[in-house]
């Protein structure tokens, strides 16, 4: 394999989902920006442009790097990751949005679900690699992967951030599925979760007024 071999496909791809992202936040939101912001009608365009220029610029770091070296710091990842949710947790730390504590502050604010779901995926590449030979049975392979998924899960659910929780979920089962786990294992698993799961949104005041305000329409 030939290294540092940047894939065009993708790059373009990524390129041109930044660029329509942008255009649709400065179509949604310049009306807003403008009243919100003293007639600053390209506030939340500025916004993105500097998170994507940031991501860009990591996207260059990264493929310069071999992503198999990243198996070693697969566990230190993921336990950074587990800190920083717990953190959430602590008084002063956590702030407080809508009624979701997903912010932490600690120099400057950001949400440690976003990089949960990295830490998450590269520990599970890692873990699924080293236990091909098990993971089609369920308690030596199936149930640590859901484990190891189920605790971040939970944290971030109890903030609570309902839609990331689903999505990191949603990726993990994926990650699962490619990893050749049993699909009657998979779902039995999601036939389990999801009444639980839709008690839980129903019950949660916040995630009860989307539904109705959804079904109203």
């Amino acid at each position: 394999m030939e290294r540092n071999r940047i894939d065009m496909i993708m790059l373009v791809t990524t390129l041109l989902l930044v660029g329509i992202g942008a255009v649709m936040i400065y179509s949604a939101s310049f009306v807003v920006a403008e009243e919100m912001f003293h007639g600053d009608s390209s506030f939340f365009l500025k916004k993105h442009v500097v998170r994507a220029s940031l991501g860009i610029c990591l996207l260059v770091l990264f493929i310069h790097i071999d992503y198999r070296n990243l198996r070693r710091f697969s566990i230190l990842l993921l336990g950074i990751g587990l800190l920083l949710l717990l953190l959430l947790f602590i008084p002063g730390l956590g702030l407080a949005i809508r009624g979701a504590t997903r912010t932490l502050k600690i120099l400057v604010n950001f949400q440690p679900a976003e990089y949960m779901k990295v830490a998450l995926v590269i520990f599970l590449a890692h873990w699924l690699d080293k236990h091909q030979d098990v993971i089609k049975k369920f308690v030596p392979g199936l149930l640590p992967g859901l484990i190891i998924t189920g605790i971040p899960f939970i944290l971030i659910a109890l903030q609570p951030d309902y839609g990331t929780a689903l999505a990191l979920g949603a990726t993990a089962a994926t990650m699962l599925f490619l990893g050749r786990a049993k699909k009657s294992h998979l779902l039995c698993v999601a036939l389990t979760a999801i009444p639980f799961i839709m008690v839980q949104l129903y019950m949660s005041p916040h995630s009860r007024r989307r539904i109705m305000t959804f079904m109203e329409r």
